[in-house]
C-alpha cells in the first residue's frame, strides 16, 4: 500500500495506524499517550496531522487515523505546527513533571514550530484559565487506566469530569487488595508522575463494582 507524505510517496503495511507507519518510516510525529500494548485514543493531542480530503485539509490524530490506499498527509504545514504548538501549551499547564523528558519534549515542540520563548514559571503555572486547579504533573493521558484494565486490575479509575477529573485507586472494602502489584501503571507513565505504589499515589475511589 502507498501513502504520500509531504508530497513523498512510501509504502507502508495494512492494518496499522498512521501513527504507526510514519514512526516505521522514521518521520518524526511527537505524541506521548500512545503506546504499543494499547489501543490509541487521542488523549495527548500532539500527534496533530493535516489530511486531504476532497481536496481540502484537515487536521486529524495521526494515533487514530488508519492507513488506507492513496492517503495524502503533510505533517509539517503552518496549521499543523500551530495546533501542535497549542496542544504542548495546555499539557504544560500540568508542569512540573517528575519525568524531565515530558517536559523537555513539550517546550521543543513549542519552541520548532513558535516563536515562543517559555521560561520555568510560565510553565510551572497550575491554575487553569478558569481558575480551576489543575493536576500537578499528570496530564490524563489515560494510559495507566488502560494498563491497568488489560493486566486485569481493574483498580484505576476517572474521578469526576471535566476540570475536576482525577485518577484514582479503587481499593475494596476486604482484607485482600487485588491490586496484583505489577507497577505496569508506573512502567507506561510518560510523565513520571507514577513513582510508588498507585494505593499511595492516587486519592481514593470508592469501588462499587
Amino acid at each position: 500500500m502507498t501513502i504520500v507524505v509531504d508530497g513523498q510517496a512510501h509504502a507502508v503495511r495494512s492494518g496499522q495506524s498512521l501513527l504507526q507507519a510514519l514512526r516505521k518510516l522514521g518521520i518524526s510525529v511527537p505524541g506521548l499517550c500512545c503506546h504499543p500494548a494499547l489501543e490509541a485514543a487521542g488523549r495527548c493531542g500532539l500527534c496533530v496531522v493535516a489530511v486531504v480530503c476532497s481536496g481540502a485539509l484537515e487536521l486529524h490524530l495521526a494515533c487514530l487515523l488508519q492507513i488506507a490506499p492513496d492517503l495524502k498527509i503533510f505533517t509539517t504545514t503552518a496549521p499543523v505546527r500551530q495546533a501542535r504548538a497549542s496542544v504542548a501549551r495546555l499539557l504544560l499547564r500540568h508542569a512540573p513533571f517528575a519525568d524531565q523528558r515530558c517536559e523537555d519534549m513539550l517546550r521543543r515542540i513549542i519552541a520548532e514550530n513558535t516563536m515562543d520563548v517559555l521560561n520555568p514559571e510560565s510553565a510551572a503555572t497550575l491554575i487553569g484559565e478558569t481558575g480551576e486547579v489543575l493536576p500537578k504533573g499528570c496530564f490524563l493521558c489515560g494510559l495507566c487506566v488502560a494498563i491497568c484494565r488489560k493486566t486485569g486490575g481493574n483498580r484505576l479509575v476517572y474521578l469526576g469530569r471535566g476540570p475536576t477529573c482525577r485518577i484514582g485507586y479503587a481499593a475494596t472494602q476486604g482484607a485482600t487488595d487485588p491490586c496484583r502489584d505489577c507497577l505496569a501503571c508506573q512502567r507506561i507513565c510518560p510523565s513520571g508522575f507514577i513513582s510508588g505504589h498507585p494505593r499511595q499515589v492516587f486519592p481514593p475511589a470508592c469501588d462499587n463494582r
